[in-house]
Order: C-alpha cells, then sequence, then structure tokens
C-alpha cells in the first residue's frame, strides 16, 4: 500500500531514503527490471574495511555475462575483488567493450581503491553506478555513469564522476571519449527542488556551477506546471540556450542552480525523453498518488569548466513494483557518444 498524502507539500532531499532497493543483495542495493531481470541501478558504501575482501568471478557469472555480450566484448567487473566485490553475483558483472573496460579498471577501480588505502579509516564513500539501455528490452547497456562521493565530516565531493560509453566494438569509428572527473567539494540548497553545487576550480576566481537536481514528484506538481509556462529564453537560434533541469511543467521553482547553457537538441531530448514521459504517466488515474523521482547528474569534461558535456537522468516511480531509468543526453552539437 502506497501512502503518499502526507508528504503533499514536503520537500524531499537527493538523499532520502524514501525508495527502498528492489532488493539489497551482500550490502548492495540492486535495481533490477521487472521485465528482463537487467540491472538497472547499483550502490554501494565503501570504507577501506572492504579492500581486498572479494572474490573472483565464478564461471557461473562469467557464462552468464557471456550471453549478453555483443562480439568482442569482454566481461567487465562493476566492482572488483579489490573493493570487495562478489564474483557469485550476476548484478556485479556486465559486458564491456575492451576499451571501455581499461577505463573502468584503470580510471575508476584504481583510483577508488588508491583513495581508500591512503586515507583515514573512517572515510566513507558513496558508490552508484548508473547504466544506460539503448531500448526497454535491452540487456547490454550502451553507456553508464558513474558518482563516486566522499561522505566525510563537512567535507563532501565527488572523487570520481561522470559517464562512460559502452558500444560494440564493431560499432566504433573513433577511440571512446569518457567524461570522468572529480569536483571540489558541495553543497546542497533545497527549495521546491533539490541541488547540489560548487566551483569549477581550486584556484580563484570560483565560477559555481550545479552538479545534480533533484526533485520529488506528485500528481499536484504536474497539474500546477501544466498552468506554467516555459520561459522565453528557451527558444533560441544561438549554439546555446538558456536550459531548465528541471522542467516548469513539474513545478520547478526559480533557482539559479536550474538553468545551465545547453545546446537546442538537447533541450529537445529533456522535452520528449524526460518530461513528455512523466507527464503522460500520471495521465492514468491509477498513477495520481504516486511519487516519481527525478535526478538529474549535470556532466562536465573536467573539474574547472562551466559548460556541462551531458546529463544522465535517473528516474524511479511506482510500476510493477518499482521502474528505473537512466538515460543520457549529450550537450553538443556534434557528439561522438
Amino acid at each position: 500500500m502506497w501512502v503518499w498524502g502526507l508528504l503533499l507539500t514536503a520537500v524531499l532531499p537527493c538523499n532520502s531514503i524514501w525508495f527502498n532497493p528492489a532488493w539489497q543483495q551482500l550490502s548492495f542495493d540492486v535495481y533490477r527490471s521487472s521485465l528482463n531481470h537487467r540491472v538497472d541501478y547499483i550502490s554501494k558504501e565503501l570504507t577501506k574495511t572492504h579492500l581486498n575482501t572479494g572474490i573472483s568471478l565464478t564461471e557461473e557469472v562469467k557464462n552468464h555475462v557471456k550471453k549478453l555480450s555483443a562480439p568482442d566484448d569482454v566481461i567487465g567487473v562493476i566492482l572488483n575483488e579489490n573493493l570487495g566485490g562478489y564474483g557469485n553475483e550476476t548484478f556485479n558483472a556486465i559486458p564491456m567493450n575492451p576499451a571501455t573496460e581499461e577505463i573502468w579498471r584503470l580510471k575508476v577501480m584504481n583510483p577508488v581503491y588508491n583513495f581508500l588505502s591512503t586515507n583515514e579509516s573512517w572515510e566513507k564513500l558513496t558508490f552508484e553506478f548508473l547504466p544506460v539501455y539503448e531500448f526497454d528490452n535491452s540487456t547490454r547497456s550502451s553507456g553508464f555513469g558513474v558518482a563516486i562521493v566522499v561522505n566525510a565530516y563537512d567535507n563532501e565531493f565527488y572523487i570520481l564522476k561522470g559517464y562512460i560509453p559502452n558500444p560494440p566494438k564493431a560499432k566504433i569509428s573513433d577511440r571512446i571519449i569518457p567524461y570522468l572527473y572529480s569536483t571540489s567539494p558541495i553543497s546542497s540548497g533545497t527549495g521546491l527542488e533539490t541541488y547540489e553545487f560548487g566551483t569549477a576550480a581550486d584556484q580563484p576566481p570560483y565560477s559555481k556551477r550545479v552538479e545534480k537536481a533533484c526533485k520529488y514528484l506528485l500528481n499536484d506538481d504536474i497539474q500546477r506546471g501544466m498552468n506554467s509556462s516555459e520561459t522565453e529564453e528557451i527558444a533560441g537560434f544561438h549554439p546555446d540556450v538558456p536550459g531548465l533541469l528541471i522542467s516548469k511543467r513539474f513545478n520547478a521553482g526559480n533557482s539559479t542552480y536550474n538553468v545551465v547553457p545547453m545546446d537546442q537538441k538537447a533541450v529537445e531530448e529533456f522535452k520528449t525523453r524526460v518530461e513528455s514521459p512523466i507527464i503522460a504517466y500520471y495521465t492514468d488515474p491509477a498513477n495520481s498518488p504516486n511519487i516519481v523521482r527525478v535526478d538529474v547528474h549535470v556532466l562536465y569534461g573536467d573539474r574547472v569548466s562551466i559548460r556541462p558535456v551531458g546529463f544522465l537522468v535517473h528516474t524511479r516511480k511506482p510500476e510493477k513494483g518499482l521502474a528505473v531509468s537512466n538515460l543520457y543526453i549529450p550537450n553538443q552539437t556534434s557528439s561522438k557518444l
């Protein structure tokens, strides 16, 4: 039974535990698709105590991954044994392009291990893995987002954040270009939405930039938003226009962190791939009492840029239990991703 009425006017922060995982396995929070059992989201808290406690992949898991693989794929381990990963769980391994697997191993797993092994034992990381699929019934991810944040007292920052493409080897016309970077310390602000923001450099002059926007939507937000109109600034003919992370159709507030430079195609993709499906979801009266969560991870080319290179949109809604989805929206006119 869903009980939402008490939260009609509440604003939940991005780190709220309002949505529990589909199930929790071995201290991993794992969401799987009800359609084909694919992995849609993984999170785990990591500390120094997890180092070198995992096990290597079993033959059963390797065979499972091979069934999902494209030609010339290799097996990619999401959290390897050095970080306490479990090799006997199918959610912890996926098909990867060989170049993608090398990027993941050298530029994600190794830096995380080095950070935990060289910092104080009380340092805690929150690891998030967000696979992106081309179609609803796909079982091989076309790319994945990663967000690894340090949860230290009065000092939160991403040691690693970004997006890594995972195209089949046969479809590569150029080298794979990932976007992976660390951030300065981040702060959070809550209004009608929650925003994580920091600065785009370690030395002055500082330029603030938003790292993430989050909103828990009610049908009431959609009804109020329908009476609003997007700002006239959104329409334009320049390469970049002011784009909204959280749509005014979702009853978004007026925070300046909600506005970032976007190319016109990205603006349209937010409307067709994020806004329209959620509005359509609420047209079914059975969904009226439900809460939908929308996270928009804003991705940059490095730790000093102020123009996003793309957006990773993560949504959760009650549907056959809990439906979780991720999509990547590039923010460049001639993206190779």
